[in-house]
């Protein structure tokens, strides 16, 4: 089992820009002083940053394909081959994109280099130049793009639950690499949505718990989604290498946003699987028994620690 580091973006641009380095001697520090070498279970650990918080590092956004649902598909009858066509579609705008290219990723990081101190070079290196010369990098942002955009797509009302229920419950179980945390967020917050009304008037939470529960699920901003990726990977693993990893996420939020929502999504997790018929759960069982909950490190901005905590310690609501 290889655990991976993963870095916000607020974090990694301290510890890339900071004076000679500074801040990423602190984070050095922190990380022999809070031992979190000795809170994971093995090595080498690597080095990591998402598809989207790279592209967030080096100032790349991809806008929405301008895809509208042709009539003939506009019924849940064909809502196999509507959700084909969506991403059929998103791919060829996504490859058309001049912005994102390989090259435009290099030209970018390249400029983002001018600014990096020395100590720091290897680092961003690790982090960012050498998934950008991954053969595959294109291919890769481009595909979790698309899907992340069909996670996305408004559906009309009159088809949405029936995708959320057929297609986007069940592939949050499914072993792919190119469905990324966010877009598997992205299904936790469509169901949160749909379900929080209902909730208030029958649950068998408190209204307190709820009204809790919908503030952590709040998400305005693409950064809110891009600090959610982070609360996926620690919930249930890193999937590389056809297995899932745990991660240490390291992140300058608020820690207790940060804990609300990882309680929040655990919550939905179980929500999820309680969704699942006894056939379906019989065949993502593995999956789930498979799943690697992670640490939480809550970083200052000088890249030194506030809190350490083992996910596996934060409980769903109650």
């Amino acid at each position: 089992m290889r655990y991976s580091y993963l870095f916000d973006n607020n974090l990694y641009r301290q510890l890339t820009t900071s004076p000679n380095g500074l801040a990423l001697k602190n984070f050095n520090n922190a990380i022999d002083k809070y031992e979190i070498t000795k809170k994971i279970a093995s090595r080498p650990i690597a080095f990591r940053m998402t598809p989207f918080t790279i592209m967030e590092a080096l100032g790349i956004t991809a806008p929405n394909p301008p895809i509208s649902i042709p009539r003939h598909l506009n019924s849940g009858k064909k809502l196999r081959e509507l959700l084909d066509y969506v991403i059929s579609e998103a791919k060829s705008f996504y490859y058309s994109s001049p912005n994102l290219k390989k090259q435009y990723f290099l030209d970018k990081a390249q400029e983002q280099m001018k600014f990096t101190s020395f100590e720091a070079t290897a680092f961003e290196k690790i982090c960012i130049l050498d998934p950008l010369n991954d053969d595959n990098f294109e291919d890769y942002i481009v595909l979790c793009l698309a899907f992340d955009f069909l996670y996305k797509f408004e559906f009309p009302k009159e088809i949405q639950l029936q995708a959320l229920h057929t297609y986007f419950i069940p592939t949050f179980f499914i072993n792919d690499s190119f469905v990324a945390g966010l877009s598997k967020f992205r299904i936790a917050k469509k169901l949160w949505d749909i379900a929080y009304p209902s909730l208030l008037k029958k649950s068998d939470y408190s209204n307190e718990t709820i009204e809790k529960m919908n503030g952590s699920m709040r998400l305005k901003k693409l950064k809110d989604y891009l600090d959610c990726e982070l609360v996926h990977m620690l919930s249930v693993g890193d999937y590389t290498k056809n297995t899932y990893q745990p991660v240490v996420a390291f992140t300058c939020d608020d820690g207790q946003n940060v804990i609300n929502r990882i309680m929040t999504y655990k919550s939905i997790i179980e929500l999820f699987i309680n969704l699942l018929d006894d056939v379906v759960y019989g065949e993502f069982k593995s999956t789930i028994q498979s799943w690697q909950q992670g640490v939480l490190v809550i970083c200052n901005m000088d890249g030194t620690f506030k809190d350490v905590i083992e996910v596996n310690k934060i409980v769903p609501f109650r």
